[in-house]
């Protein structure tokens, strides 16, 4: 199964800051970060590395890698929603009507059955009870979304920051110094 890095990585993010003097942390560090950094170091430091391996190159990561991960990860919540819309039409007609969806709802786990008649409803923009494709792909667009908020976009770019070089790319070796950093400052 894929990790989702926008919500392990969302925790990194909060370090933005400028270029940073060598041996300095972003003056603009939350405490609760910096709780995380030296609690998890190891963690912290191999969300890093799944975004700046995974999705930079040459052992750096960019602007442009951290966009693409947001696609990435956007495109998974779509279709994934997508998918679990689809399964509702039990008659290949490109459409899920009531009926279609009481029988999956019946089929579904006790635990999930309210939150798949809720999703349900909530697709239905239009009331009919029939989920037509566009209202499908509109629930879908909605679910990548929230997968990833302009305000957790806007976190991860903010990654940028650990750029204590001030090259353009942040480097796993980058995030280690600061978490190194945070751990000296206990």
């Amino acid at each position: 199964m894929r990790k989702s890095f926008a919500g392990s990585l969302l925790v990194l993010a909060m370090l933005a800051g400028g270029v940073q003097a060598e041996g300095a942390l972003p003056g603009d560090l939350p405490e609760k970060m910096l709780k995380r950094m030296r609690e998890a170091p190891e963690a912290f430091v191999a969300d890093a590395a799944d975004l700046i391996l995974g999705y930079g190159q040459g052992g750096a990561i960019t602007p442009e890698g951290i966009a693409e991960a947001i696609t990435v990860e956007r495109a998974a919540a779509r279709a994934q929603a997508y998918r679990r819309l689809m399964e509702a039409d039990l008659d290949g007609d490109g459409a899920a009507s009531g009926e279609e969806m009481a029988v999956l709802i019946r089929a579904e786990g006790a635990e999930g059955r309210g939150r798949l008649a809720l999703g349900y409803a909530a697709a239905d923009g239009d009331g009919n009870g029939v989920l037509e494709p566009g209202e499908m792909q509109a629930q879908a667009q909605a679910a990548g979304d929230k997968a990833v908020s302009a305000a957790k976009e806007a976190a991860l770019m903010a990654l940028m920051g650990l750029d204590m070089n001030g090259d353009g790319g942040l480097t796993l070796a980058e995030v280690q110094a600061a978490v190194e950093l945070a751990g000296d400052k206990s």
